[in-house]
């Protein structure tokens, strides 16, 4: 399942990993998702430690795009 997140994160993760911003960690972000997948069998704690990135910046993004004012041209 968790390897499944990781395919479809994947461009997300591409993308931001072309901004200046995220381009040194950016990539990393899949394979968090993928470790996290390996290690939900032995620790689900750490499995949720690991998606904490990827949710985190996730939800900071979709903040910025849903408070960017459209109507003000």
């Amino acid at each position: 399942m968790f390897v499944a997140a990781a395919v479809l994160a994947g461009p997300m993760a591409f993308y931001l990993g072309a901004t200046p911003r995220f381009r040194t960690w950016a990539f990393f972000l899949p394979c968090l998702q993928i470790l996290a997948g390996v290690i939900v069998r032995k620790s689900v704690a750490l499995a949720a430690i690991l998606l904490v990135p990827f949710v985190s910046l996730m939800l900071w993004l979709a903040l910025i795009v849903l408070r960017q004012d459209v109507g003000a041209a």
